[in-house]
């Protein structure tokens, strides 16, 4: 709204953690600088805290976009109010791994088996936790245990801590005492300092495109700086404001008075007329130019003619000159005033069809619903306590290839599968008249799928078969006798699919089309 009229390409200060606006002060560059070596020397637990508002999740956001994918593994987590096995089936799910309704000793194995394949890979892991003062003391304390995931010379699974000071007063327990022992980097963000928080206003104005002083006035600089008390959030919240007053009230630079009338609002301590009627002509502003834009844009039902109507429009919203500050004289040459255009130059974009029809076409597709993750089943049973012995039956029945050896362990027995014949084009209750037997060789392969992570068994099965039936996913398990258990596929194994043995519509129909 106001950043053509201060020079700006892009809003400045925006309270999100972006990582492109990220000004480094030295505990900022501390921070991010243990962050980093913490995790790639494999030291184990890194704790940072800070007040709120300094920056910390900036720091982690900047971390994750300069880390190098390709060695390092991350998962982040940014509400950490979590039991142990959740925690442990969110870190499993994010290296790629389905552990529904599994119980921990088997996550724990699982995890550990992983993060020895990411190792002998020369791949690092790193789990990092946001607002790590929120998790529960016990979870914290079981979280201890991954730490013991090592081995003679190497962590690893690397655990980041980021939090406030509340996180320093929970690791002070004695409860914890262990864990605080296994912190090999620790490190704060402090609050700016005024030269520092005068350098980040100037750094943000410059990031978007401006200049700092046709922005603000000095001695608006020193409220704001006064105001910020050095955390950077509350340095963007009065900013910010303070440019969007001065817009309606039309000042630039912003002057000293706008910053202390958007303090006071902002605190709620008084009601000053100056800030409501800057908000009320840019909002004032606001809805005239999406009036406008959303009738040239969406285009007129026919028979409209869209320029009288914007001209119409322009002439009855006229508003006349409008003193800002009440209380000043409408004689005062200083008053500022703000009035409507005549009239807005708007290019028409005719319409393609009716506005009923361009808003069905424009409606996104509906989203399916998803079952909710079922709860935890101790009972279930865990995985092989040693995973080579799945690389050992792989080698074992790696030239198996055209079906499951008998009892005896002779040659494979004979099987025969249902192809579409060529060109039979039927489908429905004739399907089983387009299908001839064919014997299972290596020529009946369907395609073939590279384990990647985050894939299951039953997501592959889905995307060639189109459904994930017990008869088709059995079929897949027969011809692929390295997966002797349907929940755990290996990443960067290949599995075969073969053409279905039995009829089917839908089936037919995708063979056809390959």
């Amino acid at each position: 709204m106001y950043l053509g009229y201060y020079g700006l390409a892009k809003e400045p200060f925006n309270i999100t953690p972006d990582p492109e606006f990220l000004y480094f002060s030295p505990s900022h560059k501390e921070a991010l600088a243990a962050v980093t070596y913490g995790v790639a020397k494999r030291r184990g637990f890194i704790v940072i805290t800070g007040e709120v508002g300094t920056g910390k999740t900036t720091i982690l956001r900047a971390y994750l976009d300069r880390v190098n994918r390709q060695e390092v593994d991350c998962a982040y987590l940014f509400d950490p109010n979590l039991t142990f096995p959740q925690l442990l089936q969110i870190l499993l799910r994010e290296l790629g791994h389905d552990a529904v309704e599994r119980d921990a000793a088997w996550m724990i194995q699982w995890l550990h088996w992983s993060l020895v394949q990411r190792f002998r890979a020369e791949r690092n892991v790193a789990l990092i936790i946001d607002e790590a003062q929120n998790m529960p003391v016990e979870t914290l304390e079981q979280l201890r245990m991954l730490s013991n995931l090592e081995t003679a010379k190497e962590k690893l699974l690397q655990i980041v801590l980021v939090g406030q000071p509340e996180l320093d007063r929970k690791l002070a327990l004695d409860s914890l005492r262990q864990l605080k022992q296994r912190i090999a980097v620790r490190t704060a963000i402090q609050p700016l300092t005024r030269e520092e928080s005068r350098d980040y206003l100037r750094h943000r104005i410059e990031q978007a495109g401006g200049r700092l002083e046709e922005a603000f006035a000095p001695a608006a600089m020193k409220s704001i700086i006064k105001c910020g008390k050095g955390i950077p959030r509350t340095l963007n919240i009065i900013a910010g404001n303070a440019l969007l007053a001065g817009f309606g009230s039309q000042q630039r630079p912003v002057p000293a008075r706008i910053i202390r009338e958007v303090v006071a609002d902002l605190e709620g301590s008084r009601h000053r007329p100056l800030f409501k009627w800057a908000l009320g002509a840019c909002a004032l502003l606001a809805f005239a130019s999406g009036a406008f834009f959303g009738l040239t844009r969406l285009g007129a039902p026919e028979g409209v003619d869209v320029p009288a109507v914007s001209k119409g429009i322009a002439e009855k919203v006229t508003v006349p000159t409008v003193a800002i500050r009440p209380e000043t004289p409408a004689t005062s040459p200083s008053t500022p005033a703000l009035s409507w255009p005549d009239h807005v130059e708007v290019p028409i974009e005719a319409p393609a069809e009716k506005l009923e029809n361009r808003a069905a076409a424009e409606a996104p597709p509906p989203v399916e619903q998803q079952a909710p993750p079922s709860t935890f089943d101790t009972a279930v049973e865990p995985p092989p306590k040693i995973p080579e012995q799945a690389d050992t039956l792989r080698k074992t029945l790696s030239t198996d290839k055209a079906g499951p050896r008998d009892a005896n362990h002779g040659e494979p027995e004979p099987r025969s599968l249902l192809v579409p014949k060529v060109n039979s084009g039927t489908s429905g209750a004739a399907a089983s008249e387009a299908y001839e037997p064919v014997p299972v060789t290596e020529g009946n392969v369907l395609t073939t799928r590279v384990v990647k992570p985050g894939d299951c068994l039953t997501k592959l099965i889905k995307d060639v078969y189109g459904t994930a039936t017990d008869d088709i996913v059995e079929a897949v398990r027969r011809r692929n006798p390295q997966v002797t258990n349907p929940d755990i596929i290996v990443v960067g194994d290949t599995l075969v699919f073969p053409v279905i043995d039995r009829p089917d519509t839908t089936q037919s129909e995708s063979v056809s089309e390959k």
